[in-house]
This record gives structure tokens, C-alpha cells and sequence, in this order.
């Protein structure tokens, strides 16, 4: 193995490829994951109880 080629690959000393990876996330969203759409009075992911499929009787 070549110690040469293997510093041509592998250059980690030169920032150039790093520099265009903290433009990828926006300032607004620091998540790369969107804001919950589930409100705070209800944690749960599940659907209204209070909110039956039409036809089927009341709870």
C-alpha cells in the first residue's frame, strides 16, 4: 500500500468539503426533524377518543 495514495484520498487536514455542511440546516428549524402536531393537553399520538367513526353508536 502506497502511504502517498492513500493521503490523496483521504485528506481530512483540507476543509473544503466541510464547510457546505452547516448550510444544509436552516437557523429557523435546528431539528432536522418538524415541530410535533400533537397538542400539549395531549401527549398521545392517538386520534380524539370523543371522535367515533359515523354509524357506530356513542361511547
Amino acid at each position: 500500500m502506497n502511504p502517498h495514495h492513500t493521503r490523496t484520498m483521504v485528506a481530512p487536514e483540507r476543509p473544503g468539503p466541510l464547510p457546505p455542511d452547516p448550510p444544509r440546516q436552516p437557523p429557523d428549524r435546528p431539528s432536522p426533524m418538524p415541530p410535533d402536531p400533537v397538542p400539549p393537553d395531549r401527549p398521545s399520538p392517538l386520534p380524539p377518543d370523543p371522535a367515533p367513526e359515523p354509524g357506530l353508536p356513542p361511547h
